[in-house]
């Protein structure tokens, strides 16, 4: 929410389960990603003045705990997506992360300059929109590496999410929670 809060509503009663405050930093641009008892969320900015930008939060999904923050500092207007260990997500400093989803230590980091775009991993490949070079882009998950790009011009990358249809016809995409199979 806007207010600087996470809130965890049991969905068959709506009764308050718990609720993590940011340290004023607003968690609107960012979709929270649920995977192995970890909710993890990038935060944005503290929006009285915009000046402090958020960071990655891991937060215990039983006790809304924090377990670790990462990436402290960048700001975040796009959600994490996990596959395989990771935790995937665009940082407003123009930079696509790979961090271990268990510690938050940096896996890799690639400019691309996402502004904002979501990623969607299928098949060991990060698919992403980079907005700020007008290109699309696919990237090896492991290390970051780019196989290709293409280019889209500035057509509303910035903010995209991309569907990937493999080749045995699996669908991926960063879904309803973000975590990926």
């Amino acid at each position: 929410s806007r207010d600087s809060y996470l809130y965890a509503i049991d969905a068959l009663t709506g009764s308050l389960k718990w609720k993590y405050f940011a340290d004023n930093i607003s968690l609107e641009e960012s979709s929270p990603t649920v995977s192995n008892g970890i909710v993890y969320i990038g935060g944005w900015y503290d929006v009285s003045d915009f000046t402090k930008p958020g960071s990655v939060y891991a937060i215990d999904e039983q006790t809304g705990n924090l377990l670790w923050t990462a990436l402290d500092h960048l700001g975040f207007s796009s959600s994490p997506v996990i596959n395989a260990g990771s935790l995937y997500i665009s940082a407003d400093d123009l930079n696509l992360y790979s961090i271990n989803a268990a510690t938050g230590a940096l896996n890799w980091k690639s400019q691309i300059i996402p502004n904002g775009a979501s990623p969607a991993i299928a098949e060991g490949v990060v698919y992403v929109g980079g907005g700020g070079t007008g290109f699309f882009y696919a990237l090896d998950a492991a290390n970051g590496n780019i196989k290709w790009k293409f280019a889209i011009g500035q057509n509303g990358l910035d903010t995209s999410s991309p569907c990937v249809i493999g080749v045995d016809g699996t669908v991926y995409h960063p879904g309803v929670s973000g975590e990926e199979f």
